[in-house]
């Protein structure tokens, strides 16, 4: 039974997904088939094991903007 729901859910974000590449076909190239060549300098970003992350809010919100998440 959960296998049948997640085709159907499969199917209805792929047919959302053709929506919105016709309609900003304008932006959308069919030339961009593959990812671009490999080039000489990678973006990287070190985690360290022993970094705590932060656990709070970077900034804190106001009541309406809490509400509207």
């Amino acid at each position: 039974m959960t296998s049948n729901f997640y085709i159907i859910i499969a199917l209805s974000i792929d047919k959302q997904v053709n929506q919105f590449l016709k309609e900003f076909s304008d932006i959308f190239s069919d030339d961009l088939i593959e990812l671009p060549p490999k080039r000489n300098i990678d973006h990287e970003i070190k985690i360290f094991d022993d970094i705590i992350s932060p656990s709070q809010q970077p900034f804190r919100m106001s009541q309406p903007e809490l509400a509207e998440l």
